[in-house]
């Protein structure tokens, strides 16, 4: 059984992250996809009044209508604490049994995750997938140099996830929220809708 990790802060779920879901689950060919919001993300700062909950429930409202294949999971905020990988790999592996685990990673990730927390255990229990939004010659040598280092280090199995992901910075959305401007090239009309409702990045 194949299964996907896609996890995230989701700060806001914006369309970037709906279309690297999509070719996630229909080019791996998963049988599940486990979208997973980080209750307090190890490398990043969560905006100040922005809860874990509304991200939750954002993250719900943006997923959970693409398959029935997906499953928006809240095993890191019932773990509570700060979502590490190699926790949530061992906790799949604990209660499946018979699963390949794919876990999908952005440029940011893959040029970094030998300084996460247990990284040789991640290499060991997944196979990492990587899309990239970017388009730039000097990050595809480093993107390259430390697949080569994962591969000889961690004998990692690491396979590029080929798709027209859209270049979205979420700090550039939030900003653009709390500025009112038109949010429709970057968020779905339900998280529009919600982030509006409960007045969420506005200062």
């Amino acid at each position: 059984m194949k299964i996907g990790i896609f996890g995230g802060t989701f700060d806001p779920p914006h369309l970037g992250h709906i279309s690297v879901c999509k070719a996630f689950l229909n080019t791996i060919e998963l049988d599940a996809l486990y979208v997973m919001p980080a209750y307090i993300p190890p490398h990043k700062t969560v905006i100040s009044g922005i809860n874990a909950d509304k991200r939750f429930k954002m993250s719900e409202i943006a997923f959970s209508s693409l398959s029935n294949k997906i499953i928006v999971s809240d095993i890191e905020f019932k773990r509570e604490g700060k979502s590490y990988t190699a926790h949530t790999l061992k906790y799949f592996k604990e209660n499946f049994k018979d699963i390949e685990i794919y876990f999908l990673c952005g440029t940011d990730m893959i040029l970094t995750m030998d300084m996460w927390y247990c990284p040789e255990y991640i290499f060991e229990n997944a196979k990492i997938v990587y899309a990239r939004r970017e388009n730039d010659s000097d990050i595809t040598q480093s993107i390259d140099l430390k697949c080569k280092k994962y591969k000889e280090k961690y004998n990692a199995e690491i396979i590029y996830l080929t798709t027209d992901v859209k270049e979205m910075s979420s700090s550039e959305i939030r900003k653009a929220i709390s500025c009112g401007n038109d949010l429709s090239k970057y968020l779905s009309k339900e998280i529009i809708d919600f982030i509006k409702e409960n007045k969420m990045y506005v200062d």
